[in-house]
């Protein structure tokens, strides 16, 4: 298919990048008598462009704008509300700001229950020996149990007692 000026002048306008001297040429051509036939498509769109250029506004247009302008009443609009609605906006604010901080700022009280009785925590469980003689034999056993360990593992106990010496008795309890 043989590319003529018309096509490419096409191309371009669809493209964004004709002219404006290009534009008036394709309107010409497209107003003219001799389009060809593979250009009919596009006449409806260009004489649509010529019957908005033809186009005149009356002579009284600009007067009758400017009558409309001055009948038009401004009246303003009075609310009330938002006046309101801020000031609600700021104590929402502030009284979820005070709930946040009653909550953040409390403190949970501690249990004293172990801190009041005596007991012993042997593998993680806590032991309430009821007189001397239990709390005796309840240590006696978890010295066993370590002594039993150490015995069996002593690389090991080695690690564990340095990690030992590496804790901070000031970190208990919190």
């Amino acid at each position: 298919m043989l590319m003529t000026a018309i096509d490419k002048l096409l191309e371009k306008y669809w493209a964004g990048e004709t002219t404006l001297s290009e534009e008036i040429e394709l309107r010409t051509y497209f107003s003219g008598s001799e389009i060809a036939e593979s250009h009919l498509p596009f006449v409806a769109a260009f004489a649509y462009q010529n019957e908005l250029a033809k186009a005149e506004l009356p002579d009284d247009f600009e007067d009758e704008i400017l009558k409309e302008i001055a009948n038009q009443t401004t009246t303003a609009v009075v609310k009330p509300i938002n006046r309101y609605r801020k000031l609600m906006a700021i104590a929402a604010a502030i009284l979820f700001l005070l709930t946040a901080g009653m909550f953040l700022l409390k403190t949970p009280t501690p249990s004293n229950k172990l801190a009041d009785t005596p007991h012993l925590i042997i593998n993680g469980k806590v032991y309430y020996p009821a007189n001397e003689k239990e709390a005796y034999e309840l240590t006696r056993q978890a010295l066993l149990l370590v002594s039993s360990k150490m015995n069996k593992e002593p690389k090991a106990s080695l690690k564990s007692l340095k990690k030992i010496k590496n804790i901070n008795p000031a970190s208990w309890g919190k």
